[in-house]
């Protein structure tokens, strides 16, 4: 399984550099402009064995990642790990805890499986099976449903369709690709695109169409190169 997140990786990182040198072509005046902050702000406390720690433990958890153990072990064992080893009160902890994007991501899951379990899914999956025969078509039908209904049920969509139409371990790099660099496309391609913009929203104002202005040629662009490169290998 290595072998495999090797091969995805190494092949996919070309394109999402390249994607990123367009981002910073588009707001590059932005993206070089010095920010005014008071002085103040830039003196932050920090415990140094703590970040020592913690940076340690981010490179078990991509390393176990990269070797396929399971990410619901690796996240609540590292995440316990933390917090026993804590110098930090928990309720500073928990005060930092987004409940109401925990509680999003809860409700989703729930509707997904549930869309999962009933008639109509699978009735969407026998019409997806008519459309989708080739990776071409994969691809451009997941960046499609990507953009509807999020990129995580996409491919919660799709998950059937591969397994019993695909018989092609490739057809799942395409799918993740595909879906993947469809949150670039809009602002609701991606769970992670509504978090940073909420997030953002107090200072920074986003709109629909200033995301897809440069979302629109990054996922293009992006979306070809990953077909042409796995197409390739």
């Amino acid at each position: 399984m290595l072998q495999v997140n090797s091969f995805f990786f190494f092949h996919l990182f070309p394109v999402a550099f390249i994607c990123a040198g367009v981002i910073h072509r588009f707001y590059k005046k932005d993206l070089t402009s010095s920010v005014k902050t008071p002085e103040e702000a830039l003196k932050y406390r920090y415990n140094k064995p703590s970040v020592i720690k913690s940076s340690l433990v981010v490179l078990i958890t991509v390393i176990l990642f990269f070797l396929n153990v399971p990410m619901e072990i690796v996240s609540i064992g590292v995440g316990s790990f933390l917090l026993i080893t804590r110098r930090v009160k928990p309720e500073k902890v928990y005060n930092l805890i987004d409940f109401r994007l925990l509680i999003l991501f809860i409700g989703l899951f729930i509707v997904i499986k549930g869309v999962e379990k009933s008639v109509v899914f699978y009735s969407l999956v026998e019409h997806f099976q008519m459309l989708v025969t080739a990776p071409l078509s994969l691809v451009f039908s997941s960046l499609l449903v990507s953009n509807v209904v999020s990129n995580v049920p996409a491919v919660l969509i799709f998950k059937p369709l591969i397994v019993n139409y695909f018989n092609d371990e490739k057809a799942w790099f395409f799918l993740a690709m595909s879906s993947t660099f469809a949150g670039n496309l809009t602002i609701l391609g991606s769970i992670a695109n509504i978090i940073v913009i909420e997030g953002a929203s107090p200072k920074v104002k986003i709109g629909f169409f200033e995301y897809l202005k440069i979302g629109l040629p990054v996922t293009l662009l992006s979306v070809l190169v990953g077909l042409v490169i796995l197409s390739l290998f």
